[in-house]
């Protein structure tokens, strides 16, 4: 799943990062870090504990980086890769071979990382833009 989260007036500060030179990817991925901690942090929260790995698994990478643009990604770990079966809900197969499956049932979604986002939008807006401001007065002094 991607989303992509747009900010008003963030043309200017594109400008203004660029002019920055390399530091300003590093400001950058500093914002988009506090934003998505709070997403982790909800979604951490709202998994389901069977055995509390798929909760303690839910982290944040940090994919393609350039000047102007960062991306991150948050979600469970490949140490809980069932993480996504659990969100989308999944169908239920017995049998050992492959000519022995069959679909026996559907295991119902169990919703955390989207509503984590859904939830928390405004507050990962509020955080990337303070945290934007705050390293950009450090920067610009």
């Amino acid at each position: 799943m991607s989303v992509t989260i747009r900010i008003d007036g963030f043309d200017i500060l594109k400008r203004k990062l660029r002019a920055l030179g390399d530091v300003a990817a590093d400001t950058l991925e500093e914002a988009v870090l506090a934003g998505a901690k709070i997403i982790q942090e909800d979604a951490s929260r709202r998994a389901p504990r069977r055995t509390g790995k798929l909760s303690r698994s839910i982290g944040i990478e940090v994919g393609d980086k350039t000047r102007d643009k960062v991306a991150v990604d948050v979600g469970p770990t490949k140490e809980a890769f069932y993480g996504k079966f659990v969100e989308m809900g999944h169908a239920l197969v017995r049998g050992r071979r492959k000519a022995e499956k069959r679909v026996i049932g559907y295991v119902p979604p169990k919703p955390f990382l989207r509503p984590a986002f859904d939830t928390n939008i405004a507050a990962v807006k509020r955080a990337v833009a303070s945290t934007l401001k705050a390293a950009l007065r450090r920067v610009a002094r």
